[in-house]
């Protein structure tokens, strides 16, 4: 990359998606918004990410050197989840493979989590699995239902053992022991 960068033909247009994901991102953007090209050139950076307030989170060093402008994008409509839908089913799927409420169904569920075009394509993928799983001529709605608690079930598993061991047995003994009252009078 610092070769592109050094000698480039014109401009650069780095696109950086889910930025503020990025491991040691300030120093990342510090060299990036300091490098010098071979030609004049310029380095333009344009960083995507679904963390309205991860830019103030930067060392203000990096941030006063980014000259950002920030382009808030609505999330999805349920209309437009379907149309996103029904793209992708008609780049992946045989006519007719689906039941004509499972699009719909997608994206008002999706609708729902923020207009996530991401999580209604993932719905999707999952209750074609589980339709084929089956050995189902046809995804219907309960397959939907099926992959919704598949994506949560698969969501909370990742969120728990990203935890710490600490956070974990935090969360066990507040599973364990709902009423603080309970913890108390079992260990005091």
């Amino acid at each position: 990359m610092k070769k592109v960068i050094r000698n480039p033909n014109g401009n650069v247009l780095l696109f950086l998606d889910e930025i503020d994901k990025v491991r040691n991102l300030d120093d990342a953007l510090y060299t990036l918004t300091r490098f010098k090209t071979g030609k004049g050139a310029k380095v333009s950076i344009v960083g995507i990410s679904n963390n309205l307030k991860f830019s103030e989170e930067l060392d203000p060093r990096v941030r006063s050197s980014l000259g950002s402008k920030k382009l808030l994008f609505p999330p999805y409509s349920a209309n437009d989840l379907i149309q996103i839908l029904e793209d992708k089913v008609k780049q992946g799927l045989v006519e007719g493979a689906l039941s004509e409420e499972v699009v719909p169904y997608c994206a008002a569920i999706a609708a729902q989590k923020e207009g996530d075009a991401r999580f209604a394509i993932d719905l999707l993928r999952e209750a074609v699995f589980i339709a084929e799983g089956e050995n189902s001529p046809k995804v219907e709605k309960s397959y939907v239902d099926q992959a919704a608690e598949k994506l949560e079930n698969d969501f909370i598993k990742k969120a728990v053992s990203d935890l710490t061991i600490h956070q974990q047995l935090v969360l066990l003994a507040i599973a364990v022991f709902p009423r603080p009252r309970q913890v108390f009078r079992n260990y005091w």
